[in-house]
């Protein structure tokens, strides 16, 4: 069995299930792109149980992912696609071409070209987060999924992140 795609393989030898209700994601709140969609699903699809680490005190919640994202391009990649669609990027004299020309200078861009959002669950698929928290009118960005546990962040944890592993132990035999 593998995990992976065009990111890579990652073989797994123990092909024993993976239960997600026995799982906790521990997390700083942060992550952001690909990462918060692996978060995100893994929080409303499979009903992982999330733990935020940190955030302002005094609020009762933080959100245990950031923005939502997808596949970026950067320049050499995306030319070389629009070359393999013969476009000739390099022709700067071309006004009538579909595709930009590259740029003249050293200068580099990045372009988002795919971001997937399937539809939001609802209150009989995920029973930890409120239905008043969804308008499924609204992309995963702009919508707010708190953390099932918020923990403070302590001068041994900031120091030691290993440590916040025997305080999120116990959640597991809840």
């Amino acid at each position: 069995m593998h995990l992976g795609g065009s990111c890579g393989e990652f073989p797994l030898s123990n092909k024993n299930p993976i239960v997600p209700k026995k799982m906790i994601l521990l997390t700083h709140g942060m992550c952001g792109s690909t990462c918060a969609i692996t978060a995100s699903h893994l929080g409303l699809w499979d009903e992982v149980r999330s733990v935020v680490v940190g955030g302002i005190e005094t609020e009762e919640s933080q959100q245990y992912f950031s923005f939502p994202g997808g596949e970026v391009n950067e320049t050499p990649f995306f030319y070389s696609s629009l070359d393999e669609l013969h476009q000739d990027t390099m022709n700067q004299t071309c006004v009538d071409c579909l595709a930009p020309r590259q740029l003249i200078t050293s200068a580099q861009f990045r372009l988002a070209v795919r971001e997937g959002y399937g539809p939001l669950p609802n209150k009989t698929t995920n029973s930890h987060v409120d239905e008043e928290v969804f308008d499924t009118t609204l992309p995963l960005e702009y919508t707010y999924f708190p953390a099932d546990i918020r923990v403070p962040n302590t001068k041994q944890t900031a120091l030691h992140p290993e440590c916040l592993w025997g305080e999120v132990r116990e959640l597991f035999s809840r």
